[in-house]
């Protein structure tokens, strides 16, 4: 789970590619080994609930990858002065707000 976080806080991956993730870590937990299968103890629904709600906390990684990208744009609304900021500000929207360009 932590190999794509930070590509994931840079960049909007696709969807295909986040169904691949899911799938790889699927996989893992419920693939074969020596020629036979895992057993299927939870749904991957319950997989990906809460801990506290007794699923093992896997995260949905396209919610996931929205959240990290937002708090990059929180960075340079809050934080306009930081070197980042203003590089992204100047190649992405040097013209309108962080609101108003196009993705």
């Amino acid at each position: 789970m932590a190999m794509p976080t930070y590509v994931m806080s840079c960049f909007k991956l696709p969807r295909k590619l986040l169904k691949d993730i899911n799938s790889a870590m699927a996989n893992y937990w419920w693939g074969e080994t020596n020629g036979k299968n895992k057993m299927h103890w939870i749904s991957w629904k319950r997989m990906a609930e809460d801990r506290q709600e007794g699923g093992l906390g896997f995260k949905d990684l396209e919610t996931f990858n929205k959240a990290l990208l937002g708090k990059q744009v929180w960075r340079v609304i809050t934080k306009p002065n930081l070197r980042v900021s203003k590089v992204l500000k100047a190649k992405y929207f040097p013209k309108e707000s962080i609101f108003t360009c196009k993705a």
